[in-house]
This record gives structure tokens, C-alpha cells and sequence, in this order.
């Protein structure tokens, strides 16, 4: 696609996203959460009680309409999500552990991954933190690219961010199962070929799930770094040559 072609997808999908922020009083994320999902829903307009308001969605179907006429493959579409979600970081305050991973990051993993794995076998792939799924969804699109066959199971405990995820990567149509829950519980999922994450770097309140852990702290020594603990719950579900 052509930078123009982005440029314009862009500010259209940012105005859309803005007209239903403003209409449903709700924050920038929930408002791209219900845009994506209306893209979804065959670019059509979401309407319950009477909001958005007839002027509105007579002003987002001209907006999706426009559109539907530009054609995106689904990398293009995980490319303009990650340009509205930063659009979004920099309207709402975002906390570090929850900012997008970069797409170097995911390309190196991409590169390491193709070099690590068999070319004609499945891979699925792991990720504790998915948060708003960029690196996994990067990861997924471009192995697919590459004539890859993956699958990808990602867990978060913040449902605004599992929703965010589960709208972009239903709208890429990328193969990601996600499951809201604590990633340091017990996960009922099959054993994967890699894990990833962009871990989250604080304390996990919870002492005495902790001290399951080998990577947990001294008893008498306060909480357990969460991004030790979860490093090794990942490999409790990785294969034994993953």
C-alpha cells in the first residue's frame, strides 16, 4: 500500500474513532474497541438507544464508506491499528506496561523464530502479557507471510487490553486464542512451540502463589518480581525442545 493510501485510512479511522468517543462519552481505547468491531460487522454502524445519534452515524457511514473502498491486507490493518493505538497513547495516559511493543522487536523475533523453527511444521506460540497483542499479531501476520503455519494463545488480566486485542486480531483474521485470566495461574492449554512477551516489570501481590515459584523472593523479602515469575510459568508451558 502506499503511504498515502495509509495516510488517508488513518485520519479517516481516527475520525471515526473520535466521533464515537465523543458520542458514547467513553475513552479513546473503548471507542477503537467499538470502531474495529463495527469494521468487523461489515462497516456498519453500531446504534443501541438511540446513540450514537442519527447526525452521527450518518457522518460514520460516510466515514466507512470511504473506507471500504481502500483495500488493506491484514498486515496493512495491524500497521493502522498500531499507528491509532499510538495516536491513543498520546490523548490518554497509558502506564508503561501497557505501551505498545515496538515492530523491531517483533521483526527480530520474526527473523529468530523462521531461524529457530522447522519451515513445514506448525508453530504455536505463547504469550503471557499479550496486552493489546502487537508483537504477538506481528509476529503471527508476518510468519503467515513468510508461508508459515502458526497458532497463538495470549493471556492478559486487564480486559480492556484483551479487548483491544481480541477486536484487531478478529479484524486481521490472525490465529490468536485469548484468554482473560492471570497469567501466573493454572492455564489449561496445550504445550507450545515458543514463548514471547513483552513482560510487565512490577511486583505480584499475591505472596503465597508466589513462593510456588523457584524464581520467587526470600520469604521475610516482600513481593516476588512479576516478570521473573511469569519467565518461568512460560516455560512450564513450553515443550521440552521448545
Amino acid at each position: 500500500m502506499s503511504p498515502e493510501k495509509m495516510e488517508e485510512s488513518f485520519h479517516l479511522s481516527l475520525e471515526a474513532i473520535q466521533v464515537l468517543q465523543n458520542a458514547l462519552e467513553t475513552s479513546y481505547l473503548d471507542a477503537y474497541i467499538e470502531t474495529i468491531e463495527n469494521f468487523i460487522d461489515q462497516y456498519r454502524v453500531r446504534v443501541i438507544d438511540g446513540v450514537p445519534s442519527e447526525a452521527d452515524a450518518q457522518r460514520l457511514e460516510a466515514i466507512y464508506k470511504k473506507l471500504e473502498q481502500i483495500p488493506l491486507t491484514a498486515e496493512e490493518r495491524r500497521k493502522l491499528a498500531q499507528l491509532l493505538l499510538l495516536k491513543g497513547g498520546k490523548t490518554e495516559h497509558l502506564q508503561p506496561n501497557h505501551q505498545l511493543t515496538p515492530d523491531s522487536i517483533g521483526f527480530l523475533f520474526v527473523y529468530l523464530i523462521e531461524q529457530l523453527t522447522p519451515a513445514k511444521q506448525q508453530t504455536k506460540i505463547l504469550d503471557l502479557s499479550v496486552g493489546m497483542g502487537n508483537l504477538v499479531l506481528t509476529l503471527l501476520l508476518n510468519l503467515q507471510l513468510a508461508q508459515r503455519d502458526v497458532q497463538a494463545t495470549g493471556v492478559d488480566i486487564d480486559e480492556t487490553l484483551l479487548s483491544v486485542a481480541a477486536a484487531t486480531s478478529e479484524w486481521t483474521q490472525a490465529p490468536l486464542h485469548l484468554f482473560h485470566q492471570d497469567g501466573l495461574q493454572e492455564l489449561l492449554i496445550d504445550p507450545m512451540d515458543i514463548a514471547v512477551s513483552d513482560l510487565p516489570v512490577g511486583y505480584y501481590p499475591q505472596d503465597e502463589k508466589a513462593a510456588s515459584f523457584l524464581t520467587s523472593a526470600p520469604e521475610g523479602e516482600g513481593h516476588s518480581f512479576a516478570h521473573h515469575l511469569l519467565m518461568e510459568q512460560a516455560m512450564n508451558y513450553v515443550k521440552e525442545d521448545g
